[in-house]
């Protein structure tokens, strides 16, 4: 006789969403995306310094597709890197193809923000919130403007910067390419300022969404770390590392982002 409890068990397990989702992240496009930034994960954990969750990543593959070639850096956890310990190695050598090979996998920034994507209604004409997954380039210009004395907006004793929930401003990311890489010199805040939503009862409902940003960044097995490490070592003592160095961007699209994520939540 069938045992339904078996089956029942094995399709809910099919079903079971991953915590892991990449249609909770923005994809930037070529032109403008006005969002507005939102709390770390809520008003009451959140100042303007702690907006964003900040991690390193390694990238040990040239095929960005591959859900193997993405390694979140353990020191972003305050733990020792086999791959950090092997990229220091290489620049000892003093040799060109080592560091050429210690380019490639060297620790990149990478930055998690919370952020209401504009022109976006959801359920009940609320505005969706994403994750906005971005390296130094953009990140950069971000800070640049917070520290700006121009975007600061003071009432009396009280200073508000574009982070601000109610006096805050509306951000316009304006993506260009580049030789083919992606380039964020023209992203500019809104002139006026204006509150993240028309009532307080559209506020809770934003604020409701923002995800748990140090949630997403999984972490492999230590074993597979040193996996890695073995394997490209491997490849360089059979092979050689090419002399070339890589044209690899620090300011991955999204896209090529999460293409390198989706294997590590299985």
């Amino acid at each position: 006789m069938i045992n339904l409890d078996k089956i029942r068990e094995k399709f809910e397990k099919l079903n079971k969403k991953s915590g892991f989702n990449s249609e909770s992240f923005l994809i930037l496009k070529e032109g403008t995306t006005v969002i507005r930034i939102l709390p770390y994960r809520s008003p009451e954990r959140s100042t303007d310094d702690n907006f964003y969750y900040d991690f390193k990543a390694h990238t040990v593959s040239e095929d960005f597709k591959d859900p193997n070639s993405k390694f979140i850096c353990l020191r972003s956890i305050d733990q020792d890197c086999p791959i950090c310990s092997f990229y220091k190695s290489l620049w000892s050598t003093k040799s060109e193809a080592d560091e050429a090979l210690a380019r490639k996998i060297k620790p990149v920034d990478r930055f998690y923000m919370n952020v209401l994507v504009r022109n976006t209604p959801g359920e009940e004409g609320i505005e969706k919130v994403k994750i906005l997954s971005c390296g130094k380039m953009l990140m950069n210009k971000v800070f640049g403007i917070i520290l700006d004395q121009d975007y600061i907006t003071v009432e009396g004793q009280e200073s508000y910067s574009i982070l601000d929930l109610h006096k805050g401003r509306d951000f316009k990311i304006v993506m260009t390419k580049e030789k083919n890489w992606p380039r964020f010199d023209q992203s500019m805040p809104r002139p006026n300022t204006s509150p993240v939503a028309k009532s307080e009862g559209e506020l809770e409902a934003v604020l409701s969404q923002l995800h748990n940003l140090p949630s997403l960044v999984k972490v492999k097995d230590l074993k597979d770390y040193q996996l890695a490490v073995e394997n490209l070592n491997a490849t360089r003592a059979l092979a050689g590392a090419k002399a070339e160095s890589s044209n690899e961007s620090e300011d991955l699209t999204t896209e090529e982002y999460l293409e390198n994520l989706k294997g590590d939540d299985k």
